[in-house]
């Protein structure tokens, strides 16, 4: 009953919301045209951000944190389960009877990993550093919707890798802005856990998007099964974009960018919730001692910067490369499509559950000993579906590495957002994961010739490979902010 009444008691302020996100807009587009980045004084911004933040880390969890942590994990879930449908399209066009060109193949594979690039840096570092992670996260949940719902319309090749392309934009942003958004609001000392709670509900929707086109395999329907699917994925972003709506934008953006008045409103929808019992109210290292325009949020060298960017540009040959081909890759080891289904959707229900399991490690290990770990069990895993041969062996290999692959993401997505303050936080996180979708997108155009002409063990050598150098560069970057302050 609390949480209905939470989610519904805006309704009655709709019409102030939308004068208040206009009024946002005005101060925008004047800040970009006098170039000052602020509509109130300067430095005003300053002392009231570390009076918001401090307010934010002493409240603990409430019932609205509780909201919004809902409304990002479905939002999530539906903008995961997009994307691992490109999984389910590598099978389908490799299967006997549909089996396409690798070039083709190749550009749809990796044509929404290449609008993840532009939308990253645009709908997500530009958009939503201007007017806020939450709405940056509605439009693209909203874009999500449109371009499923016309690529599941759609039968030309050329217009499915266009409208892939097209969805890729929201892809690109939805993830960067959701971590800046969750980790500005919770508390120091959860948001890991809950960061990695929202990641594991969300790591459902790919498993259950596999299975609903599984489970539609015989039946007599209008549309082949994973359009069918495509459809279901367009209304379950719509209506996820819809309950933003009534999550309060992030009182430390707001503040940042020299709204304080909406910062104060936003951070009193905080307090005046009702809290929760997962945790309790605590002191932290930013309680008010003194007016300060600093926290510890930690100065990043310029090889540092670095070192994590060529960590995001690497990581998606692997994280991303492996998953999308897996299907082919078992076509190729002589399954057919059916199991292959099969094999892929007990591989994907991984990470839900490990992800849950761990969740709790996430404040007890440090973020840049777990980035590491993972990556080294990732190429321990590949080794090992290298030389497997029976199903049982394939499908463990797999298995382990999609889980590894799950806390490896999550881990690095907090990481980044807790090393960077407020005021570059969207644009910074988003232009990393923009390198991250680059990285994507070359992907398939050089993993799926080397299958082709190769073989699987050789792509698999090439994934070990750089596997290999993302545990070298994990251990050189800057170590994280577990359970600390941010600015």
């Amino acid at each position: 009953m609390h949480l209905t009444a939470d989610l519904f008691c805006d309704t009655s302020r709709f019409n102030t919301d939308i004068r208040g996100f206009m009024e946002d807009v005005r101060c925008a587009m004047q800040d970009g045209a006098m170039g000052t980045g602020s509509s109130v004084v300067p430095g005003s911004a300053g002392l009231g951000g570390v009076r918001i933040g401090a307010r934010l880390d002493m409240l603990g969890l409430t019932r609205r944190h509780v909201v919004a942590l809902c409304a990002c994990a479905v939002g999530f879930g539906f903008d995961l389960m997009e994307i691992g449908l490109g999984t389910v399209l590598s099978a389908v066009f490799s299967s006997p009877g549909r089996q396409m060109a690798s070039t083709p193949l190749a550009l749809l594979l990796s044509a929404p990993y290449w609008g993840a690039v532009i939308g990253a840096r645009v709908l997500g570092g530009w958009f939503g550093q201007r007017f806020g992670p939450k709405r940056g996260m509605m439009a693209a949940l909203l874009l999500i919707a449109a371009g499923s719902f016309w690529f599941a319309l759609t039968t030309a090749m050329a217009g499915l890798t266009a409208l892939r392309a097209a969805t890729g934009l929201a892809f690109g942003a939805f993830s960067p802005l959701m971590f800046t958004y969750l980790i500005e609001i919770l508390p120091p000392t959860k948001r890991g856990r809950l960061c990695a709670t929202v990641v594991a509900v969300a790591s459902l929707g790919a498993p259950l998007g596999i299975l609903c086109i599984r489970e539609l395999e015989n039946t007599v329907l209008p549309l082949e099964p994973w359009r069918c699917v495509f459809l279901l994925g367009s209304l379950g972003a719509f209506v996820s974009a819809l309950a933003l709506y009534y999550v309060p934008e992030s009182p430390r953006w707001l503040s940042s960018t020299g709204r304080i008045a909406s910062a104060e409103r936003a951070v009193r929808q905080f307090e005046q919730s009702q809290k929760v019992s997962l945790t309790r109210p605590r002191p932290t290292s930013v309680a008010p001692k003194a007016p300060t325009s600093r926290m510890e949020t930690p100065k990043l060298l310029t090889s540092q910067v670095v070192l994590l960017c060529v960590l995001f540009f690497l990581g998606p040959w692997v994280t991303t490369g492996f998953p999308l081909l897996s299907g082919a890759t078992f076509i190729a080891k002589g399954f057919n499509l059916h199991e292959t289904l099969t094999f892929v959707n007990v591989a994907t229900l991984g990470p839900a559950v490990a992800t849950i399991l761990a969740a709790t490690a996430f404040e007890s290990v440090d973020r840049r000993t777990s980035i590491t770990a993972c990556a080294f069990v990732m190429a321990a895993a590949l080794a090992l579906f290298a030389v497997g041969r029976s199903p049982r062996t394939l499908v463990v290999a797999s298995l382990c590495f999609e889980i590894v692959m799950a806390l490896y993401l999550t881990a690095l997505n907090i990481y980044t957002a807790e090393l960077v303050p407020t005021t570059r936080r969207a644009k910074w996180t988003s232009n990393a994961w923009a390198l991250n979708r680059l990285g994507a997108g070359l992907a398939p155009l050089v993993l799926v010739p080397v299958l082709r002409t190769y073989g699987v063990s050789t792509m698999l050598e090439v994934l070990c490979g750089v596997s290999g150098i993302m545990v070298l560069i994990s251990t050189l970057s800057p170590r994280g902010m577990t359970r600390r302050s941010i600015q």
